[in-house]
């Protein structure tokens, strides 16, 4: 294992954005948001949409009204993002706690598309346990 975790899966992701095309920020946030911040913390809705729509506004990114490719079946099930991400969850040595790449891919979309595309009624918080609430 390496002496530096955090540093290996920084590089493994750098590599992987790299291998694919990817943007590196995309990648770390995917794997940020997944790994770490909705499976551990509760948010405010409110905060987390403000903070989404600021990081667009600050980035100058363009928003349309479709959700991203990432977030479809299509793609958490395309051969290809399976061997990948088979492949991400081999080198970062993490088989024994990493989710499937669908249910990563669920557990994103959860997480991010209510905040991207408000539904009515607008949640409220977040739960790890419960996910959005009203």
């Amino acid at each position: 294992m390496s002496a530096n975790l955090p540093a290996s899966v920084m590089a493994r992701l750098k590599a992987l954005a790299k291998e694919n095309g990817w943007e590196y920020p995309q990648v770390l946030t995917r794997y940020a948001t997944e790994r770490f911040l909705a499976r551990r913390y509760g948010f405010r809705y409110a905060d987390l949409a403000e903070a989404v729509r600021r990081t667009l506004t600050d980035r100058r990114a363009e928003w349309t009204a479709v959700a991203p490719v990432a977030f479809t079946d299509d793609f958490a099930n395309h051969p290809l993002k399976l061997s990948q991400w088979s492949g991400f969850v081999r080198r970062t040595r993490l088989q024994d706690s990493a989710p499937t790449f669908p249910k990563a891919v669920a557990a994103i979309r959860a997480f991010l598309l209510p905040v991207l595309f408000p539904p009515t009624p607008v949640p409220k918080d977040w739960t790890p346990e419960k996910g959005w609430i009203s």
